[in-house]
């Protein structure tokens, strides 16, 4: 009789408290020294305020971004986490109409230097988290 009590128990509490996967979205961007002034300004007022905002609208968790130079190369890796697979597949939908909010006449830059002059795209991909601890996570 206790097997046919704990079965479905199990069976329920296991999808009440199944935990979400955790999708990133992880891109590496080689920066051009000569330009690192206009990448930082146009990464800072645009990427990170839309992510900012996304946080907001409930759209992503939450986002890094980092500055590596220790191989000669400059290069930023800009990290979007998404609760779950859902949310990471509607990702273009759910900015967009942040996009058009916060920049309606697209993305403001530093000077004329455009974006191709200043980054290239060296990988864009999507993990999932398979594990992560950390002091400063709350």
């Amino acid at each position: 009789m206790k097997v046919l009590f704990v079965i479905p128990f199990l069976l329920i509490s296991s999808g009440v408290f199944a935990q979400q996967t955790t999708v990133m979205l992880v891109d590496i961007m080689r920066i051009n020294r000569e330009h690192k002034a206009e990448a930082t300004y146009y990464f800072e007022n645009n990427w990170k305020l839309f992510r900012d905002e996304a946080i907001k609208w409930g759209v992503i968790t939450g986002y890094q971004f980092y500055e590596t130079d220790d191989d000669g190369q400059l290069e930023f890796i800009l990290i979007t986490e998404f609760k779950d697979e859902e949310q990471f597949g509607n990702v273009e939908a759910n900015f967009e109409p942040i996009l058009k909010q916060l920049r309606p006449n697209g993305p403001v830059m530093l000077n004329d230097v455009k974006p191709a002059a200043f980054r290239e795209t060296i990988s864009t991909k999507k993990a999932t988290v398979v594990a992560r601890r950390s002091s400063l996570l709350r």
